[in-house]
């Protein structure tokens, strides 16, 4: 079973080396995480709670210039 993707955002840059997005994700086992991407890097973030996970979606992508990508549901 594939993880669903709850919120995804990112910072409206284009150029690569400025680019930055923050996606949130639920898994299946039931934890979540927060994918961080800045020019191309990753880094992940597991929580136990969608709560949590959100809340630091939230004090990541709070500074303006951030942009909320619309998910597509599947099913």
């Amino acid at each position: 079973m594939e993880m669903t993707t709850i919120a995804h955002w990112w910072n409206g840059r284009i150029e690569p080396a400025e680019r930055a997005e923050v996606i949130v994700r639920h898994n299946p086992s039931g934890s979540y995480e927060v994918q961080v991407t800045v020019a191309g890097r990753d880094a992940l973030v597991e929580h136990l709670t969608r709560a949590k996970a959100e809340a630091l979606a939230a004090e990541l992508t709070g500074k303006p210039g951030w942009v909320q990508v619309e998910v597509q549901r599947v099913g």
